[in-house]
């Protein structure tokens, strides 16, 4: 009697676990396959997800943040995300600020690069803070699972493709140096006369058609045509 009282003790602890899956959240053995304890032979056809998965940009910039916003037209109780690049298996980035219901979660090649439920109460949205590493070149893709409930589950839903952004070149004027100062030259001709040629920032001004002239007129050249 006493063996089939705690046959029977340990049968309901086993399905009571197996029924409720990870109620805390998805755990790191799961950050590659992102499926829950209880996953079935099959899952739901993402492609008819009532989930949507949106970041608050269709572009990233490197070391920078941005917010992604879980929701759908039916309720959830458990996720998990990441950011992956498209075609892999490898988490991107870190995670920050998440919602109610939700916490952080840390799997192998980085820190705190996913996000998953904290409890199994049912959801309509989630939020959570995402920045790109610093040295990301690549697109990304945010690819999530939800459970809707136990037996309906939806596997590695993409959000759409984010490439990095583009950095705008600013003009630069430059402005003269604020010590300049305007100078002048003396030239004498050979009848005395003296004329400041101006100068400014170092570039000299060519001499006026007046000094020309007395210089020719001085060593007699074209003084018919001239002077």
């Amino acid at each position: 009697m006493r063996n089939i009282v705690i046959y029977s003790v340990m049968s309901v602890i086993l399905f009571s676990n197996e029924v409720t899956g990870y109620t805390s959240g998805a755990p790191a053995s799961q950050c590659t396959m992102m499926t829950p304890g209880h996953y079935p032979s099959t899952s739901n056809d993402i492609s008819g997800t009532p989930y949507t998965i949106t970041p608050s940009s269709s572009t990233y910039t490197p070391g920078a943040s941005m917010t992604i916003t879980l929701a759908g037209s039916q309720t959830y109780k458990g996720f998990f995300i990441q950011a992956r690049a498209p075609g892999s298996d490898t988490p991107l980035g870190t995670f920050s600020n998440p919602s109610t219901s939700t916490k952080l979660q840390t799997c192998p090649g980085g820190t705190n690069n996913a996000v998953t439920h904290s409890d199994g109460t049912t959801k309509s949205t989630s939020t959570m803070t995402w920045a790109a590493p610093g040295d990301l070149t690549g697109d990304v893709q945010f690819i999530t699972t939800f459970v809707t409930q136990y037996n309906s589950i939806w596997v590695k839903v993409p959000s759409a493709i984010l490439t990095k952004g583009t950095t705008v070149a600013t003009n630069t004027t430059i402005a003269p140096a604020n010590n300049a100062t305007e100078t002048t030259e003396s030239m004498t001709d050979p009848t005395g006369t003296t004329a400041t040629t101006p100068t400014s920032y170092g570039i000299q001004v060519r001499p006026s058609f007046q000094l020309m002239s007395g210089i020719l007129c001085a060593f007699g050249a074209l003084r018919m045509a001239i002077c």
